[in-house]
């Protein structure tokens, strides 16, 4: 089942295999935080991937909350996230070939990245390879 569905103002889905990717976000909220599920037409979907370029250039998000269910964030997911200072990662699911390359590319150059405790090493060394620069700090939740 590969279906696109809109199922609130703020964000574009599209279900996939029973799980819920989000295609773009169209709010403007400064503070944003990924739903873990939502409901389209009645079924609940767990949220698992942020696709290609969904939160690229929105130039007024300052935080984000990314759940525990997602399992990769696509190629230049936050590009160009210029005020982007606080990334909350509450999944420990991610990998190498689970976040695309520039996800976190040209954010606020003080950026800091909530991390689970267990993760933090290899999420540092993972987020820098993706974007992330040297002055960006990792903290753990």
């Amino acid at each position: 089942m590969n279906t696109k569905a809109a199922a609130n103002k703020d964000y574009e889905y599209v279900v996939k295999n029973g799980t819920v990717e989000i295609l773009a976000y169209k709010g403007t909220k400064t503070t944003v935080t990924i739903p873990s599920t939502v409901v389209i037409k009645g079924k609940s979907y767990r949220v698992t991937a942020i696709h290609n370029k969904a939160f690229a250039n929105c130039k007024q998000l300052k935080a984000v909350l990314i759940p525990a269910a997602v399992r990769r964030i696509g190629k230049g997911a936050f590009y160009k996230c210029k005020r982007l200072r606080k990334i909350y990662v509450r999944t420990q699911l991610l990998t190498k070939a689970s976040i695309g390359k520039g996800a976190f590319k040209k954010i606020h150059k003080k950026a800091r990245f909530y991390v689970p405790r267990a993760r933090k090493n290899y999420y540092r060394k993972l987020f820098r390879k993706r974007g992330a620069t040297k002055k960006m700090k990792f903290k753990r939740l």
